[in-house]
């Protein structure tokens, strides 16, 4: 579970120092808020949520794992309003507003891949030695 968790958390490292750089151009803090940044954290929990399930995870462990990358999104958010200066209330709001968003979308993205059934179908491909070779599988055959 742990690759599940490291690039998600690398890419929003990364993001937030871009953020934090964008923030220092005149005028551009007015365009970055919440709602702007929102999809952003909705797609890391779909992101965490598909991939704890594709390798082999329960629903349960979707929900976790996007906790843990919103718990970490809600601490680089209040970092980020700690260095602008921010209003502490507006930011932890903020926060607590992206943890959410993460848990949502892990929500969504483990729920989805158990609806389509490929993860039963990555299970039996890997018990037969099938696959990849990393336990993941792709969890369908050919076709477009």
């Amino acid at each position: 579970m742990g690759s599940v968790l490291k690039w998600p958390i690398i890419g929003w490292i990364v993001i937030d120092v871009l953020f934090i750089l964008i923030l220092y151009v005149d005028g551009v803090s007015h365009v970055m808020s919440p709602t702007t940044v929102a999809p952003l954290a909705l797609a890391f929990g779909l992101w965490v949520g598909y991939r704890t399930v594709q390798g082999g995870g329960s629903f349960s462990n979707a929900i976790v794992n996007g906790a843990i990358v919103g718990a970490v999104c809600g601490v680089l958010t209040l970092l980020m309003g700690a260095v602008h200066g921010m209003d502490s209330g507006d930011v932890f709001a903020q926060a607590v507003f992206f943890f959410g968003l993460h848990i949502s979308g892990a929500v969504v993205g483990g729920g989805f891949l158990l609806s389509s059934g490929a993860q039963a179908s990555a299970a039996a491909a890997g018990s037969r030695g099938v696959g990849g070779g990393d336990g993941g599988g792709s969890g369908g055959g050919g076709g477009m």
